[in-house]
């Protein structure tokens, strides 16, 4: 009884939530500022293209609770992962990058949409 009553208080995990996204336009930048509290910079990946941004996240967590002569011992991985399409084409290679506090922060110079036209002669 004591066995199944030691195992039966579940241990709960926090879980990462979806990052919330605001994007602005200023000074011919995308600004992207994204919420993404309790991530460790070192557990998140940010990948720019010229249209779009991917964010991931993955978190082990690991949980340990002792009674008597019973340990209990859990891990868990959470994350996340999100995408979305920049209103503009911007330099990927330009892109600055700050994350402080919780909030990510891309600096994203908008460039011209090259316009790709080949001419093909027929043979």
């Amino acid at each position: 009884k004591t066995f199944n009553h030691f195992f039966s208080n579940k241990l709960t995990f926090p879980k990462l939530r979806d990052p919330l996204v605001n994007i602005t336009e200023k000074a011919n930048m995308l600004i992207a500022k994204v919420e993404i509290p309790d991530v460790d910079k070192k557990d998140l990946q940010v990948t720019v293209s010229q249209e779009k941004v991917e964010l991931k996240a993955e978190k082990k967590s690991e949980l340990r609770q002792e009674k008597k002569n019973v340990i209990q011992k859990e891990e868990s991985y959470t994350g996340f992962y999100k995408s979305f399409k920049l209103p503009k084409t911007v330099d990927p290679d330009q892109t600055k990058m700050e994350y402080d506090k919780g909030i990510l922060t891309l600096t994203m110079p908008i460039v011209k949409r090259e316009k790709k036209k080949k001419h093909l002669k027929i043979k």
